[in-house]
């Protein structure tokens, strides 16, 4: 996987004491995958941190993740900006899938019928 130079500058943030200790807490609290139910070994920043130093330490950014989980799913919900479940019809259940952007309703076209 190729980094950017500002991403390398802060990996070293997952090597300090701080870092494992939080990572360490977060696990015990909570050991199982939000997204899959099984036991997490991976803490995730819900929203990335991006060197932020108060995002990278905040435990309310944290979630629990099996690495398959983060290294597939999560990744590819970053990278495309939505996630590709679907309901129970097995449309799109993401807002911000392609599928729906077409179907959201801007309110300036409705026109009243009554």
């Amino acid at each position: 996987m190729n980094r950017s130079a500002h991403a390398k500058q802060y990996r070293k943030l997952y090597q300090t004491k701080r870092w494992k200790a939080l990572r360490r807490d977060h696990l015990n609290k909570n050991p199982y995958c939000v997204m899959c139910g099984k036991i997490a070994n991976t803490v995730d920043h819900i929203h990335p941190h991006k060197g932020d130093l108060t995002k990278f330490h905040d435990p309310r950014n944290l979630q629990s993740l099996t690495k398959d989980c983060h290294d597939t799913h999560k990744q590819r919900l970053e990278s495309r900006g939505y996630h590709g479940d679907v309901d129970e019809s097995g449309w799109p259940s993401d807002v911000k899938h392609p599928a729906n952007l077409g179907n959201q309703i801007d309110d300036r076209t409705k026109t009243s019928t009554g």
